[in-house]
């Protein structure tokens, strides 16, 4: 969480309010957040030098998602933004909206501030002098379900050669990208398959149902700006309402909107997972 409706819904806020302001100044507050991307990191006052030098008066020019990353591009330079866990951008005039959790800050020529805020600070914010610099960086991944039409042949071929259970595919980036845990339970309830069913298992028939399910709720949430759990907000501040179509997502032990049995959760793929057994095989 962020997952890729989350990470698209902000993108559209930052667009509408980001385009041609130039940076003023940056600050920043956290440097191993600008130092590296590895789960390890130290802080690189080198790193921090030239992220501020390649930020500094350049004029922002766009914004775009590439899986879960934010690909931003200046006049003199290319950030690859990921938000990880708890990663907020918020893009505000209100000065005190700076606060503990604020790992930095740029100041804009409109008199606003651009802050990112992370308070488990997996995330990252890396600067490049353009964007084949910042490419090389960005993780591999899958199938996207708002940018591309995924390929349910590809995708059955891909599930016949596996034994993993349906909800570890459906996490990994590499096979469609954006999933995290509550679209997994939400795609996986909705075309009615077990998130532990092995997915060699999976017939095309069912595959055809999981990939309409993945594309329609995915376009679904961004159209709701998300789905605001725990620390996610929009880049306005405001929270996102796809909320309350969640069917499982965080209803464990509730009665399933569609059979009335009590749902059941279990753990798979290291996370927390919410189904019916009656609804899914």
């Amino acid at each position: 969480m962020p997952e890729l409706p989350e990470v698209e819904s902000i993108i559209r806020g930052l667009q509408n309010t980001l385009s041609n302001l130039t940076v003023t100044n940056v600050t920043v507050l956290k440097g191993k957040i600008v130092s590296s991307k590895s789960n390890i990191r130290n802080i690189d006052d080198n790193m921090i030098y030239e992220f501020k030098k390649l930020l500094i008066n350049s004029k922002f020019q766009s914004i775009k998602r590439v899986s879960k990353q934010l690909l931003i591009e200046t006049d003199k330079s290319a950030i690859v933004v990921h938000l990880k866990m708890t990663g907020q951008l918020i893009h505000t005039t209100d000065e005190t909206k700076i606060n503990k959790h604020t790992c930095l800050f740029l100041e804009l020529d409109d008199g606003s501030y651009l802050l990112y805020n992370d308070i488990r600070q997996f995330g990252y914010v890396l600067a490049f002098q353009n964007l084949d610099e910042a490419s090389e960086i960005i993780d591999e991944y899958g199938f996207d379900p708002q940018y591309n039409i995924i390929n349910q042949e590809e995708v059955y071929t891909k599930f016949s050669k596996s034994k993993l259970p349906l909800k570890q595919i459906l996490l990994n980036q590499k096979v469609i990208c954006g999933l995290g845990n509550i679209y997994a339970d939400e795609v996986a309830f909705d075309s009615g398959i077990l998130p532990s069913r092995i997915v060699n298992t999976v017939t095309k028939p069912e595959v055809k149902k999981l990939v309409n399910s993945i594309t329609r709720i995915i376009n679904h949430s961004i159209e709701e700006g998300g789905s605001s759990i725990s620390d996610y907000i929009l880049s306005d501040g405001s929270k996102g309402g796809y909320v309350k179509f969640h069917k499982v997502y965080g209803r464990k032990n509730k009665p399933c909107i569609i059979c009335n049995s009590k749902l059941q959760t279990s753990v798979i793929a290291s996370r927390t997972t919410v189904y019916c057994l009656k609804c899914q095989k």
